[in-house]
């Protein structure tokens, strides 16, 4: 604090030396804000191509279904995995691992 100045002046050139400080780190962090601003805009854009990817191609599977006379229930969007038949894909449990899925609560 320089010599001469009253208690007054040196709060408020203490308060005008912690804006300075404030706005030089606001005006250091302003690039990185921007590139996670664009960051966002492009997850954004890229979320919006891939729903709308899908979309495009929920109803190119309805339509090939269709047309094989396929009923269009069988492909749930939300779900798409939920009406697989599991069981008769992967075939019966062994006794070992039926033993490890009662010990582990499943």
């Amino acid at each position: 604090i320089p010599d001469g100045l009253t208690p007054t002046e040196a709060g408020l050139l203490r308060w005008v030396r912690a804006v300075v400080d404030q706005v030089e780190a606001a005006s250091q962090v302003e690039p990185y804000r921007l590139r996670v601003r664009e960051k966002e805009r492009q997850l954004a854009r890229m979320s919006r191509e891939q729903a709308r990817t899908v979309e495009e191609e929920h109803e190119k599977v309805l339509k090939a279904a269709e047309e094989r006379g396929i009923p269009s229930s069988l492909f749930p969007l939300e779900r798409p995995w939920s009406l697989f038949p599991w069981y008769e894909q992967l075939g019966p449990r062994a006794s070992c691992e039926e033993s490890l899925r009662l010990a582990i609560g499943l």
